[in-house]
């Protein structure tokens, strides 16, 4: 069985079981019918926009190992896989930089974040929070030497070089996110739930409420540019991005604040929107009591 045959398999029993966990938690209020598979994503060519790294420096050796969606922790190279072609040859250039200067700037990992319909990327870098150094003349070489690469962070630093936002490119719009923001990662299923929103959301409904609305992805793009739009998000760079995209679409009845969820609800009278749109994080819907 050739490695990919491997991950297919591994793969397609992960859907499985997540697909029944979802079932039997939509099941509970009624629509377990919703839920009958998970369409897999095509692994041959890549589907991810986000990878993580972590680098090891042992007695002289340099061991680099990365995140895998299914597997884990594993080999370097084993998980490049999850990454498009352009991205792998970017992640491997960007691993190569690194450990060539590991012993002047101590680097213990990093993730990258590649933008969608651009061959454009920015990366972070894990440097412990007690590090004095000034990490910018690696990431002066990291942008130099890797013309794709167009910002570099260092969180523990509060350093940032080059750009902070990402520039995606989906239904030939632009959409602006912030290095710190959550933006869809599945490079091959975003466009196609961009499309589902759009078909779901009448141009004739007139007002729209988008909870965990991060850089206001679904909601911009719901079709129409007249719509009333109040989106909320906790994560203040994604909502900071999303006033941005709301600007640059001309979008003026789009407005978004930064609290979480359940607390807008206790803090605003909310009116009955035309229109709800839920895009919680992995946790859940937090409980509101309106």
């Amino acid at each position: 069985m050739s490695p990919i045959e491997t991950l297919e398999r591994a793969y397609s029993k992960h859907l499985k079981e997540k697909a029944s966990v979802m079932r039997e938690h939509l099941e509970e209020v009624g629509y377990g019918h919703l839920c009958t598979e998970i369409i897999p994503s095509p692994l041959k060519d890549g589907f991810r926009n986000r990878a993580k790294f972590k680098i090891y420096a042992r007695k002289g050796s340099v061991e680099l190992k990365g995140t895998g969606p299914v597997q884990g922790d594993v080999f370097f190279e084993d998980v490049l896989w999850i990454l498009p072609e352009w991205g792998r040859m970017l992640v491997v250039h960007i691993a190569e930089i690194l450990t060539s200067m590991l012993l002047e700037f101590p680097v213990y990992g990093f993730e990258i974040q590649l933008t969608h319909g651009r061959e454009e990327a920015h990366t972070l870098l894990s440097v412990k929070r007690t590090q004095s150094l000034d990490y910018s003349e690696l990431s002066s070489t990291l942008r130099t030497e890797i013309l794709e690469l167009k910002g570099v962070a260092i969180p523990s630093q509060k350093a940032e070089f080059g750009q902070s936002f990402l520039n995606h490119n989906i239904l030939d719009t632009d959409i602006r996110a912030h290095y710190d923001a959550f933006f869809q990662s599945n490079i091959c299923l975003t466009t196609d739930l961009v499309k589902e929103v759009r078909a779901s959301c009448p141009l004739s409904l007139s007002t729209m409420l988008d909870l965990y609305c991060g850089v206001g992805l679904f909601s911009l793009l719901s079709g129409n540019k007249k719509r009333k739009i109040k989106g909320v998000d906790s994560n203040t760079k994604a909502i900071e991005s999303a006033r941005m995209n709301a600007a640059r679409l001309g979008l003026e009845g789009a407005s978004y604040v930064c609290l979480p969820v359940q607390e807008y609800f206790q803090e605003y009278d909310v009116e009955s929107p035309n229109i709800v749109l839920v895009d919680p994080p992995r946790s859940g819907l937090s409980l509101i009591h309106i």
